[in-house]
């Protein structure tokens, strides 16, 4: 398994540098490997993809993969589904966005994907802007004030999937049997550790937000 030299975010040295896990899903020659970079506290797939490999694989499995992922619910394959389908997750999110959006703000989203979030809040005349590098490296370089707020999207069922099968899926697969408040136990859990999946993030100007 090869080693990186350092972070490919912010270039911390190797000494910097710890296996999280050495299963990728999908990588059957067992090359690569997750690193954490303990400077940035980034998690990264080293090595990466190559522009060749990420080519075919954008050109020839990843839609497929994320539409068997999601299912036919999940809107994967066309914007205007995957919108549909994950107005309730916007809906949760919005609990915490809510108490800052009085006036229009700048909006920054970081795993935008299709932009569901987003839209809306563009619509309702804020000014928005979404990327995907790491939330936390972002905001200790911005010089702001700044509050990391915390949510749990999947859940108990799913993680159970994943260490069963070593695959995603399964969300809600064991509600009915764990029940529903089993499940919500779990994602407080997750939130109150801190090792929670969602992470909202506002910044501070002049005093406001």
């Amino acid at each position: 398994m090869a080693l990186p030299d350092r972070c490919p975010l912010c270039s911390a040295g190797r000494e910097s540098q710890s296996v999280v896990t050495r299963h990728v899903y999908g990588d059957a020659s067992a090359s690569r490997a997750f690193f954490h970079c303990a400077a940035c506290d980034v998690r990264y797939q080293f090595p990466g993809l190559t522009p060749d490999e990420e080519a075919r694989f954008y050109a020839a499995e990843f839609e497929g993969f994320m539409a068997s992922r999601s299912g036919e619910s999940g809107g994967w394959l066309k914007t205007e589904q995957h919108l549909v389908a994950n107005e309730p997750t916007r809906m949760r999110r919005m609990k915490y966005l809510a108490p800052y959006l009085e006036a229009s703000v700048d909006i920054l989203e970081v795993g935008c994907s299709s932009g569901f979030m987003l839209y809306p809040l563009a619509d309702a005349g804020h000014r928005c802007t979404g990327i995907e590098p790491s939330l936390q490296f972002l905001l200790t370089r911005l010089g702001e004030s700044s509050e990391v707020l915390r949510d749990q999207r999947y859940d108990l069922s799913n993680h159970m999937i994943w260490a069963r099968d070593g695959r995603p899926g399964g969300m809600g697969r064991f509600t009915p049997e764990l029940g529903a408040d089993v499940e919500a136990s779990y994602k407080q859990s997750l939130i109150r550790s801190g090792k929670c999946d969602t992470l909202v993030g506002i910044i501070r100007k002049d005093g406001g937000a």
